[in-house]
């Protein structure tokens, strides 16, 4: 970004011709082709800034202590050194602290720690309404004519292969299509969150002591599924080689799926149509043998009602995904060109407001005042 300002003011400056890179005026190359705050989303630093290098070079050792948190350091400097304002390469955001928590976790923290409060706090920060994106967004398109093309193309902020023309006009998704997405984003966590145990997990009555105690899943997740077990379903506690391999297709294929789903319905694309089919035969197939055994198998339930209500959204939404994609091969309805909006209508569209209010988008400068024209500023 640095880079890129730098050279535009310069060429600016010279009277050269910006080209094709810099004529928009903010950046739309690398990172920023597929994410409109890539340095939000990830920690935008290219290597330790000077004030760490000065820190670490005194300080090979690290000690906590009541007086230095590092040795041969004093607090002092070890402050000015990771909070220095002015040090934009040390400028940490949502996904580093992402990172910090995973690692607690990792570590053997609970799930509910007190790294949580700031990784919360800070992508707020930056996600909620109205927050510090939409701050950003709204100055830039003030500023630049072709940001709002940039904005229709570009993933807001989690980074996503660019919108074609064609995606930027994309109809809004159906409840239904709405309610798949959803049930496709909570299929993720419970595979990776709760159906992983019953693979990471060699003997669960052992779970806590050294050797039988994986990192992942989290403790709360692994101590609600043996509740589980150990309440209604047998099954999970006994898990039987065929029943950890279709765990496995979970973890694989399924989990997978769901995430190659979200995806293409968002950019609501036709190709998820088999993909779709295919996830719903190997679930409906599966789940009939998960609920024999669960009905008549050595491992059968003694609470069929709870188990059977538990278990139906495998059955009942891969009917809805099959019904969903199987009519037609046209997934999702496509518009007619002659009902699919130009970027040059909404510019026409645009224009013609500020037309008709006499000062084409812009204030009128006051009498006797000269204008000001303020440099460009990119988030």
């Amino acid at each position: 970004m640095f880079t890129f300002q730098t050279e535009k003011y310069r060429r600016i400056k010279a009277d050269e011709p910006l080209g094709t890179a810099y004529q928009n005026g903010f950046i739309e190359s690398g990172l920023w082709a597929y994410s409109r705050h890539p340095n939000y989303f990830c920690e935008a630093r290219p290597g330790p800034c000077q004030p760490a290098r000065q820190l670490f070079s005194k300080s090979p050792s690290f000690k906590l202590s009541s007086l230095s948190l590092v040795r041969g350091s004093s607090p002092h400097l070890l402050f000015s050194a990771l909070s220095r304002p002015a040090c934009a390469s040390c400028h940490q955001q949502v996904s580093i602290w992402w990172a910090f928590y995973l690692f607690t976790i990792a570590s053997g923290m609970p799930l509910v720690n007190w790294c949580l409060v700031g990784t919360v706090f800070l992508t707020c920060l930056f996600v909620l309404p109205y927050a510090s994106l939409d701050v950003t967004e709204t100055l830039s398109s003030r500023k630049y004519a072709a940001f709002a093309a940039y904005q229709r193309r570009v993933s807001r902020f989690v980074p996503m292969p660019p919108c074609t023309e064609a995606d930027a006009f994309l109809p809004s998704l159906s409840l239904g299509d709405r309610l798949l997405v959803g049930w496709f984003i909570v299929g993720i966590a419970i595979t990776y969150l709760i159906d992983i145990e019953q693979v990471t997990v060699e003997q669960p009555d052992l779970y806590g002591t050294p050797g039988y105690t994986p990192r992942w899943p989290p403790e709360p997740f692994v101590r609600a599924i043996h509740w589980w077990g150990a309440t209604a379903d047998n099954l999970v506690l006994a898990r039987p080689p065929w029943y950890k391999a279709a765990i496995l297709l979970e973890v694989f294929v399924q989990a997978p799926f769901y995430a190659v789903a979200l995806f293409a319905f968002a950019r609501q694309r036709d190709w998820i149509r088999v993909p779709a089919i295919m996830y719903s035969v190997v679930l409906l197939t599966i789940l009939p043998m998960v609920l024999t055994e669960q009905y008549l198998g050595p491992h059968r339930t003694e609470k069929p009602l709870l188990v059977t209500a538990v278990y139906s959204p495998y059955v009942i939404m891969p009917i809805v995904v099959l019904a969903r994609v199987l009519p037609s091969p046209t997934v999702f309805p496509k518009r007619t060109p002659s009902a699919t909006p130009t970027p040059a209508a909404y510019e026409h569209k645009a224009n013609g407001r500020s037309a008709a209010s006499g000062h084409n988008g812009h204030e009128k400068p006051r009498a006797g005042r000269s204008p000001v024209r303020r440099a460009p500023k990119q988030d």
